[in-house]
Order: structure tokens, then C-alpha cells, then sequence
């Protein structure tokens, strides 16, 4: 079976995903920045609306296409709070991924994300 996720953006720049700051005791510690937690909140809350089956604990294979609305440098191997946002929800884990296929497409005014998920035999 064919899991499809579409939503109508794209994902929080790997720049702009984590902070750096200090923790108590003065340690470094990289958190999510408020932007990266929305765009997470939003990824987790659209695939429990858009998938109501039992969660995969096998392997899956991933399929994400990003169309974005301008050629700005994108760097989309780096998206880690999308396949995060449907831990739980789709699959157990992000650990279970065997198979991950990324695409970068181009719409002009219109960018949304689409994700397959297929459990592996």
C-alpha cells in the first residue's frame, strides 16, 4: 500500500532548523528554532488528518517531491524535520527508512510537498 502526504509548503531551510545557545550549566546545545518546530507541528498534524492506518514497523521506502516557487540554492538532502514529523504517525522510526528518494521541482507561486511511503517486503 501506497501512502500519499501532500501539503502546500516546503520545508524550513537547513539554516534555519536549529539554534545554538547554553544549556544549564553552561553547556552548548543546538535546539529547534520556532519556525522548525511550526513547520514540524504542521508536517505531523497534516499526516494525521491525510493517514488514518496503523502505524509501519517494517522498512519502508520514502519518496519526497519539493516544488518550490523560486531556484533559490536548496540543499534538500539535509530535510531531517520532514521524515521526523511523521514518526509515530506513518512509521515507528525514522530508522526504518531503507530506501530514500528525494526530487526538486519548480512551480512558480504554487510550492507544496508531496511524500510516498511504501513498506518494503
Amino acid at each position: 500500500m501506497k501512502i500519499i502526504i501532500e501539503f502546500p509548503y516546503v520545508f524550513v531551510s537547513v539554516n534555519q532548523q536549529y539554534g545554538a545557545g547554553r544549556g544549564r550549566g553552561g553547556y552548548a546545545r543546538t535546539f529547534l528554532t520556532v519556525d522548525a518546530k511550526a513547520y514540524k507541528e504542521s508536517v505531523s498534524w497534516t499526516a494525521k488528518m491525510m493517514y488514518k492506518g496503523k502505524v509501519i514497523t517494517g522498512p519502508v521506502k520514502v519518496s519526497i517531491w519539493y516544488w518550490f516557487s523560486s531556484k533559490t540554492k536548496r540543499d534538500i538532502q539535509n530535510d531531517k524535520l520532514t521524515l521526523d514529523a511523521l514518526e509515530g504517525i506513518v512509521y515507528k522510526g525514522d530508522e526504518q527508512i531503507a530506501e530514500l528518494h528525494l526530487y526538486k521541482r519548480y512551480k512558480k507561486n504554487d510550492p507544496f510537498t508531496r511524500i510516498e511511503v511504501e513498506e518494503v517486503k
